[in-house]
C-alpha cells in the first residue's frame, strides 16, 4: 500500500481505495481457506493505518474506532469489512454448496475423499487426513447450524436420535434413558407409518418431556417424496 502514498490522497479517497481494492485482495483465498487470526489482524491493521494516513516513521491519531468503521452504513458506520467476517461467510457458502451440489465434479471429488458417506452438517466435520480446505469449511459449521432448518422429506437419510432435526441438539442428548444400540442408527422413516403418522410406541418412553414430545410429534414426515 506504500506506493499509493496516503499523504497525497484525501480521507475519502483512501477509504474508497481500501474498500474497493485492499480489502478485496484476499477474497480469492478466503473462499476456500480460513485465514489465520494473526494474518487477518495484520491485514486489518494495514487497511486501518492507510485510511488514517499513517506513515512508516509517523503514526497519526485514529479518530474513529475500528469497530465503528466496520459497522454497516445503515447502522451509522462506513461499511468496511473486517477480514474475519467475510472469510467465515465465504466458507459457509462453500460448505453449503458442498452439501447441496451433488452433481458437480469438485463436490464429488471432495466428498469421495473426505465425506465418508456422511450426510448433513456432519459431512463437513474434519476427519483424520483432511485437507486444509476441508478443515476450513468445518469452521463455518456454527454459522450453518444457526441458519439452516431440516427438510425431512421421506426421512430415510435423517438419523432419528443422532441428527438435530427437531431441536438444536440431537434427541439422544435429551432422552430420558439409554438408547438401545440397534436403534442408534435408526432413521426418522423407521419411526413413521406409511401414512406419515408416528409410531409413538417406539419412542414415547424416551420422549416424555413436554418440550421434546411436542416438538417431535409436530414434525410431519412426507413419505411420497
Amino acid at each position: 500500500m506504500a506506493p499509493w502514498k496516503a499523504k497525497c490522497l484525501s480521507f475519502m479517497a483512501r477509504l474508497t481505495l481500501t474498500k474497493s481494492v485492499a480489502a478485496s485482495l484476499p477474497v480469492y483465498n478466503m473462499q476456500t481457506e480460513m485465514i489465520p487470526n494473526k494474518v487477518g489482524k495484520n491485514i486489518d491493521k494495514m487497511n486501518r493505518d492507510f485510511i488514517w494516513g499513517d506513515e512508516p516513521d509517523k503514526s497519526k491519531m485514529h479518530l474513529v474506532a475500528w469497530e465503528k468503521m466496520t459497522t454497516p452504513k445503515c447502522q451509522g458506520g462506513v461499511g468496511l469489512r473486517p477480514t474475519r467476517l467475510p472469510n467465515l461467510a465465504m466458507l459457509a457458502k462453500g460448505g453449503w454448496r458442498l452439501m447441496q451440489e451433488k452433481d458437480t465434479l469438485w463436490t464429488q471429488v471432495m466428498q469421495a475423499k473426505y465425506g465418508r458417506q456422511r450426510q448433513g452438517l456432519s459431512l463437513l466435520c474434519p476427519v483424520q487426513g483432511s485437507s486444509f480446505t476441508w478443515t476450513s469449511f468445518s469452521k463455518a459449521i456454527p454459522i450453518l447450524e444457526n441458519r439452516c432448518v431440516w427438510n425431512i422429506k421421506n426421512g430415510r437419510s435423517t438419523k432419528f436420535w443422532n441428527d438435530p432435526w427437531v431441536l438444536q441438539v440431537p434427541l439422544r442428548d435429551m432422552a430420558l434413558d439409554e438408547i438401545l444400540m440397534e436403534l442408534e442408527e435408526a432413521t426418522v422413516a423407521d419411526f413413521a407409518h406409511e401414512d406419515g403418522s408416528w409410531r409413538t410406541e417406539l419412542f414415547s418412553d424416551l420422549c416424555q418431556g413436554p418440550t421434546l414430545g411436542r416438538a417431535a410429534l409436530s414434525t410431519q414426515v412426507s413419505l411420497e417424496h
